[in-house]
């Protein structure tokens, strides 16, 4: 039985507990199993929906994550476009407005574009107070620069972080799942060799391997000969 765990696990389980009912009732397939295969079973079972779950709140930190770094992005942007505006108003040298970025593409949405601009703004109006001033930056916008810069990258670390779990505990739950399925499969085959000769019995374990039901395809339009 070769079945790739799909995002719902419920069939999953269902299964499991339907083939363990099948193999305590029906003891005397008990010995075509390894020794302790039905604990094993039962433990992941029961631990496929606490797995399941815990997938889910991964990826569902791992979006909120992005949406918060998404949003001190976009406050970012906003910030760093008015600056820029504000200096190109200014008209000062055409050096003074490539220190600070006028010019330079902006990406909203890049980590990596917006830190190098905050950095960039930071560093020049730290270096160049006066004129700074001249150009309309207050110290209270230099100190929301580092604000932003901190929070950034701070944002930046957690989603990494929270998207790097995501796929792990996935593969924890896919790997439950799937041992789920393998043992249905044994249990399956124990039962069939058992009962080969008592097609009543025999059935339900038949009933194991049959794949989940498909809307079959409509009918493709045969070809007409040219």
């Amino acid at each position: 039985m070769a079945r790739t765990p799909s995002r719902d696990l419920t069939p999953v389980i269902q299964l499991g507990l339907k083939a363990h009912r099948l193999a305590t009732d029906e003891g005397a397939i008990v010995p075509r199993l390894p020794a302790g295969f039905l604990d094993g079973l039962a433990a992941d079972i029961a631990a496929l929906g606490t797995l399941a779950a815990g997938a889910r709140q991964a990826h569902l930190d791992a979006t909120l994550a992005t949406e918060t770094q998404n949003a001190e992005l976009d406050h970012a942007f906003q910030l760093v476009s008015a600056i820029r505006t504000a200096v190109r108003r200014a008209k000062p040298r055409p050096d003074v407005r490539r220190m600070y970025g006028v010019g330079h593409r902006l990406d909203p949405r890049s980590v990596t574009h917006l830190v190098v601009a905050l950095s960039g703004l930071i560093d020049r109006a730290t270096a160049r107070p006066d004129e700074a001033r001249d150009l309309g930056l207050l110290d209270r916008d230099v100190a929301e620069l580092r604000e932003l810069l901190a929070t950034i990258r701070a944002a930046n670390t957690r989603q990494e972080t929270r998207r790097a779990k995501a796929p792990s505990s996935t593969k924890e739950r896919d790997a439950a799942a799937r041992r789920v399925l393998a043992a249905v499969s044994r249990i399956a085959g124990a039962g069939i060799v058992e009962f080969a000769h008592d097609p009543s019995k025999r059935a339900p374990f038949e009933a194991l391997l049959e794949p989940p039901h498909r809307k079959p395809k409509s009918a493709s339009r045969p070809a007409v000969p040219a």
